[in-house]
């Protein structure tokens, strides 16, 4: 009889002490999940801010892009263009998790007569509610060559901080590889995570070269 009372006080104790952790449990998960929310509205306003920022600058023109979905911004001095895919300020998608930004630079004399160096800054608020800036430059150095690069800026989310990412690469020259069986061309590609592009322009056709022997 005092084993099963003792049980009975065990099976009791256990349930009071799960009763109590419940709603801490809740709380946290609560929490956690505020913190998300607000991870992701910062993250909103970054995009949003970033684009305004850039739209005001008077270095550009802006164009639509993409189909209308996406914008596209064009130095008035002819060397720098800037484009992206989805347009959030005016179309805002809760739904993306990662945002890029292309600029094009492109460099020879005429380009960089009458440029003048600018940096623009682009403000965001952390989660602790301090103020950041990301400083974008836009150089027109003289130059003598010409020169071609494609630069992406790749920002995806983290609840922890704002994260730029970028690759760059410059594809103003190639090689090409020539022997008895294949003309092959490599050269820089962004889109390839290697950076490297190959491209076969010629091949021989054995089958043909069979059939003739």
């Amino acid at each position: 009889m005092i084993k099963q009372m003792l049980f009975i006080l065990l099976i009791l104790a256990s349930c009071s002490n799960s009763e109590r952790k419940l709603p801490i449990e809740n709380s946290a998960i609560k929490k956690k999940q505020l913190s998300k929310n607000k991870s992701r509205e910062l993250y909103f306003e970054f995009i949003s801010n970033l684009e305004k920022t850039l739209w005001s600058t008077d270095l550009f023109i802006k164009t639509p892009h993409n189909n209308g979905s996406g914008w596209l911004l064009i130095d008035k001095n002819g060397k720098y263009f800037i484009e992206a895919d989805v347009n959030f300020t005016e179309h805002p998608d809760t739904s993306i998790y990662d945002y890029d930004l292309t600029v094009v630079t492109i460099d020879n004399e005429s380009t960089n007569k009458n440029g003048k160096d600018k940096v623009v800054n682009i403000e965001y608020k952390g989660a602790d509610g301090r103020t950041f800036s990301i400083p974008l430059e836009f150089n027109y150095q003289k130059t003598t060559s010409m020169r071609y690069v494609k630069t992406i800026y790749h920002f995806p989310f983290t609840y922890a901080s704002i994260v730029v990412n970028y690759r760059d690469c410059d594809n103003d020259e190639y090689t090409v590889d020539w022997s008895q069986d294949s003309i092959v061309r490599y050269d820089l590609d962004c889109k390839e995570e290697s950076f490297l592009r190959k491209e076969t322009l010629w091949k021989k056709d054995i089958k043909s070269s069979i059939i003739k022997k």
